[in-house]
């Protein structure tokens, strides 16, 4: 495993909970908010199942399949996302600007593998796509 990411909320720079010192929120405390929703197989099932956990049933304005495009919808305040993973950047293509907001709520996070049959013999573009992810996230051999 490379990595373990937890989920956590997006929200545009100007919602109430933005401006909160401490940026955390519980998924229950965005019922009945506007949601958008990353529209993937798997992403799906696993967001529907955090919603599940925290007992809330989505308000769900939108769906797409694009990463970017969950998150300029919520810079341009159409609502909330629950996303994994964090971008270094604040401002999305369409230039708007979102905030994260760490969930207090005990959710079980994306796990982040490296794996590839152990009989097949890796080229060099695999090994070196493989030194590449390890210096990225740190981790030691697969």
């Amino acid at each position: 495993m490379l990595e373990r990411v937890p989920p956590h909320v997006l929200v545009h720079a100007g919602h109430p909970a933005a401006a909160g010192p401490d940026r955390t929120v519980a998924l229950r405390d965005l019922a009945g908010e506007p949601s958008i929703v990353l529209d993937l197989p798997h992403s799906r099932e696993y967001y529907e199942r955090l919603y599940a956990l925290a007992g809330v049933a989505p308000n769900v304005r939108h769906r797409f399949t694009g990463y970017e495009t969950v998150r300029s919808f919520v810079a341009k305040g159409h609502g909330y996302a629950v996303l994994n993973q964090r971008l270094h950047s604040d401002l999305t293509y369409s230039g708007g600007k979102v905030v994260v907001l760490n969930l207090i709520d005990d959710f079980p996070p994306i796990e982040v593998m490296l794996v590839r049959p152990e009989a097949v013999q890796p080229t060099r573009r695999v090994l070196a796509f493989e030194e590449t992810c390890l210096r990225l996230y740190g981790a030691g051999r697969p």
